[in-house]
This record gives C-alpha cells, structure tokens and sequence, in this order.
C-alpha cells in the first residue's frame, strides 16, 4: 500500500532507502511493475524477485545528491579494500531489504516480527455442493471498503478435494491476486491491494458486504465433509490493513452472514522456547447458534521447515498440552496445525 501511494503521489517514500527497496525489479524507478514483482513473491509464484537480490547494500558513508529520487546518479554496492594484516574500522553498509518499505524486517533469520491486530476482519465463506458432478462452490464474501489490501492462505485437504478453479468477484481482482503454486499439497494463497481506498481514502460510510470472489472443489470423496476450506496463517500470514492503516486479522465465518463459528484461540507459551520445552493450550467457546458444537478434541501436527513431522498428538478443548523439548531434532523454526485449522510457528532456541 506504501508502495501504491507512493507511486500516485499521495504519500511520497521518506527516504532513499526505502524508495531502493521499492524498486523491486531493480529498473531503478518505483512503478505498478514492483508491486506485481512483490505480489508474486507473496502468492509463492515466484521463489525470489526477478532480476533482483533480497537485499541491497550502499556504503554508510554514501550521500545521495538527491534523497528524493536515489536513483538519478550512481551509487556504490561495494567498496574494494586492500588486503591487510590489521583491522579496519568505519568500512560499513547500509542494509536494504527489497520490498521492505515500512522497516519492520528483522534481519535474523530465524525470527519474524508479530504483528498486533487491532481488529478482526471477517470473511464469510457459504457452501454450496452439487452432488452430481463432487463439486463444492465456496462465495467468499467481506467488507472491501474496510481494507486498503488483504493477504491470507486457505487451506484445504488435499486427500479429499482438488482445486478446479477461482472466480474473481470483486471490482479490480483478477487472477493474478491468486497464488494456486501449492494446490496439490491443499494451499491457496490469496493477495490484494484496495486502489480505490488508498487513492480516494476510507469512506464515511461503509457499502457493507461485497462479494470477494468463488473457489471450486472437486469431492475425490462420495460424501464430503461439511467445512472444506479454512483460513491458515502458513505459509502466508493472514494480515489486512484497515483504517488509519491499522493491522487487522481476517478471521473465516462460515454460512454467509447468519452462523458464527466456533470462537477457538491456540496459545503456545513459552515461543520461543528452550530446553525446557513448551505449553500448548487450544481454548474453545460455544456460539450463540445452537447448531454448533464444542470442540472436544483435536490432533495437532508440528513439522519442520522441511515438511517433515517431527510431533503428532491429540489436544483436548481448554486442556494443556506438554511437548519437550527432545521432540524437536535441531534448534530454529516450527510449525504446528490442527485439523481445525489453527496453525503458527514455533521457534527453538535452546
């Protein structure tokens, strides 16, 4: 969104470093061309930003002749450096992170900034199955004039439904908002930008619900199991920005506007963790409709970046749940979900 209001002149980029990490593609200008090229970052259709690094480096030392627009003359990526037996001091480099325009990246690897929702953002999901031809139609709905942009993972199980197609509703989405990369392993992933809002701002007053846009199923079951589809925040975080552009949670609701899910909130403390090992806790409440019912159990999967499941357990509602530390075989990164699905990270630092 930065990005876009940087390049319609209502928000200018404040310095040079993140106008460089703007220029995603590295055409030494800041265009739609960049979004697209990070968009597709995000979805998972590209691995790494076309023709470009993940980071840049200009010598501290460097002053741009012009901040506003770094890249009217040359600057250095490097500096060359005789070769010496003694220490040399005052040889540093500003670090850039393409695309990293708000500066919230954290460097180290291994630990990712979490974000504090001062809201949800609702997303009703209805069902619709046509038992003849095993497909299930899924009408995503939301309040699109609430969001200045939107990104999330759903989520299904791949043993039980096949991706067959989307179709884009909404004003401005189109296909390339979608990232369907992984679909044989059951993730879609979803991201879009609002134009409308972060040209003209948020409206006084809200068109509420809008169609977002359709995904059909194909059943590989003769019965399928009610709930296909849910929100996953892996391996896309689920994140919209909201007014005063404010970080909000897309949460899925399911049954259009009338029926509210099962209100679940997993908790793992302490993450990260150590030798000691961790908590995780899955706390579950009744709704208000009678057709829902508690959770009682759940299983919980934890695997490694690499796929591979290193735990497997059943977790019962508002029951604590203890996993040691010996369950995980190296230190770094984890990743739990339940087939509810609750998923997050877990970071090992023994």
């Amino acid at each position: 969104m930065l990005i876009s209001k940087h390049i319609l002149g209502l928000e200018l980029l404040n310095s040079p470093w993140k106008i460089i990490a703007a220029d995603a593609n590295k055409s030494n200008s800041v265009t739609t061309f960049d979004i697209v090229t990070i968009r597709k970052v995000i979805l998972g259709i590209d691995s790494v930003f076309a023709g470009n690094t993940s980071w840049r480096f200009v010598p501290k030392t460097f002053d741009f002749p012009n901040p506003a627009n770094p890249f009217q003359t040359f600057f250095p990526e490097s500096r060359n450096i005789d070769i010496q037996t003694t220490s040399l001091n005052g040889i540093d480099f500003t670090a850039i992170k393409t695309a990293d325009v708000n500066g919230n990246v954290n460097p180290v690897k291994e630990i990712l900034a979490e974000e504090r929702f001062a809201n949800e953002w609702p997303v009703r999901v209805s069902e619709a199955t046509s038992e003849r031809e095993k497909t299930i139609e899924l009408l995503f709905e939301g309040e699109a004039d609430a969001i200045a942009g939107v990104q999330f993972t759903l989520q299904f199980d791949p043993e039980l439904f096949e991706l067959q197609r989307i179709e884009p509703l909404l004003e401005g989405l189109g296909m390339e908002h979608f990232g369907a990369r992984r679909a044989k392993d059951g993730l879609l992933n979803v991201c879009f930008e609002n134009n409308k809002v972060i040209r003209y701002g948020f409206p006084k007053k809200s068109a509420g619900q809008q169609y977002l846009f359709r995904v059909y199923l194909r059943s590989k079951k003769e019965d399928p199991p009610a709930g296909a589809i849910t929100l996953s925040d892996n391996p896309l975080p689920a994140l919209a920005v909201g007014s005063g552009y404010m970080a909000l949670k897309p949460v899925l609701y399911r049954d259009g506007h009338t029926a509210k899910p099962v209100v679940v909130r997993f908790d793992a403390w302490p993450n990260p963790f150590g030798t000691s090992g961790l908590w995780l806790q899955q706390k579950t409440e009744l709704t208000t409709d009678s057709r829902q019912l508690r959770l009682s159990q759940d299983r919980i999967q934890i695997y490694a970046a690499s796929g591979k499941i290193v735990y497997e357990a059943v977790i019962s509602a508002n029951k604590l749940l203890f996993v040691p530390a010996w369950a995980f075989p190296a230190p770094g990164t984890y990743f739990y979900r339940t087939d509810s699905g609750q998923c997050g990270k877990l970071l090992y630092l023994p």
